[in-house]
């Protein structure tokens, strides 16, 4: 989340709804991904950075005629 406010020049406060972490006890504390396998099977790597893929990520979410096919009545995962 801060390398998205810091991205997008945000002073945003963030809000935690309790109701949504996860027990303290849960079977996982922290979700990490790694593509280490996906290379080793296929060679696929990235091409591009996790900071520019959110910068155009951004940038498409700025764009209104975009969000004109983003469909905001739904909470989407």
């Amino acid at each position: 989340l801060n390398l998205i406010k810091n991205l997008m020049a945000s002073e945003v406060e963030f809000i935690v709804d309790e109701q949504r972490l996860r027990p303290e006890k849960s079977e996982v504390n922290r979700l990490w991904c790694d593509n280490g396998k996906i290379f080793s099977l296929t060679g696929f790597a990235p091409q591009v950075s996790l900071q520019e893929g959110l910068q155009r990520t951004i940038t498409w979410f700025c764009n209104p005629d975009n969000l004109k096919h983003y469909k905001t009545d739904r909470y989407n995962v």
